[in-house]
C-alpha cells in the first residue's frame, strides 16, 4: 500500500520516499532517527497507532499502556529530536498530531489505553507549541470523529448508523476530510494557528 501511494504521488508530479521502521522497538526508533537527522523536514504528522484493547481499565494488561506510550510519547519525541533542530534553524515548521474527538468530553468506556496515547500526544503537542512557537514552528492537533477505518472494524453496522444519526451532519467523516484539515494546518493560511485542536466531527463534538 505504501508503494502504491508513493507511485501515485510521483505520478502526480510530486516526490516521495519510503522509510520503514518499527517504532515500538529501540532499534526501529534509532534507525528512524538516523534516517531523519540532517534532512530538511518541514512538516511532521503523528498518525501512527497500534491496535485498540477494548477492555475495562483493570483488565487491560500493562503491555497495552506501554504500547500507548510507545506511539504517543516515545516515537514522537524521537522523531522531534531529529526534526525540530532543523526547523528551528530555518525558523519554519509544522507539527500536526492526529488525536480523536474522544479526548473531548467524557471518554468512552473501555478505551483507556487508547486515550492514554492520545492525551499524551496532545500534551506533547501543546508543549511544543509553547516552547517552539517563537522559532516559527506551529504545533497543532486534528481530532476526527468516528471514521470507517480498520480501528472501528469491531463495531457493527447498526452502531455506525446510530452514530451517524446522532451527528448533526448525519454522516461519518471521510478520511479525505481529515487529510484536508492536515493540509490546511500545514499551509501558509495557518501560520498564526498554534496549539489548536481542530475538531473534524460534523458537529458531534462542539467546543
Amino acid at each position: 500500500e505504501a508503494n502504491t501511494l508513493r507511485e501515485d504521488i510521483v505520478g502526480a508530479g510530486g516526490k516521495a520516499e519510503l522509510l520503514q521502521a518499527d517504532i515500538r522497538i529501540p532499534e526501529g526508533l534509532e534507525r528512524l532517527r538516523e534516517e531523519l537527522e540532517g534532512e530538511a523536514v518541514d512538516i511532521v504528522v503523528f498518525n501512527a497507532i497500534g491496535g485498540i484493547d477494548l477492555r475495562p481499565v483493570l483488565e487491560q494488561g500493562m503491555s497495552s499502556f506501554e504500547e500507548a506510550f510507545d506511539y504517543g510519547v516515545r516515537a514522537p519525541v524521537t522523531i522531534l529530536s531529529a526534526a525540530l533542530p532543523g526547523m528551528v534553524e530555518r525558523r519554519h515548521g509544522r507539527i500536526i498530531s492526529i488525536l480523536s474527538a474522544a479526548v473531548l468530553g467524557p471518554p468512552p468506556p473501555h478505551f483507556s489505553s487508547y486515550l492514554v496515547n492520545k492525551y499524551s500526544l496532545m500534551a506533547l503537542t501543546k508543549s511544543v507549541a509553547v516552547e517552539y512557537g517563537k522559532h516559527g514552528i506551529c504545533a497543532n492537533m486534528v481530532s476526527p470523529g468516528m471514521l470507517r477505518t480498520g480501528l472501528m472494524a469491531h463495531l457493527s453496522e447498526r452502531v455506525m448508523k446510530v452514530y451517524e444519526a446522532q451527528t448533526p451532519a448525519r454522516r461519518l467523516a471521510e478520511i479525505v476530510e481529515v487529510a484536508d484539515a492536515v493540509v490546511f494546518l500545514s499551509g501558509p493560511q495557518a501560520s498564526y494557528i498554534n496549539g489548536h485542536n481542530l475538531v473534524v466531527s460534523g458537529g458531534s463534538v462542539m467546543v
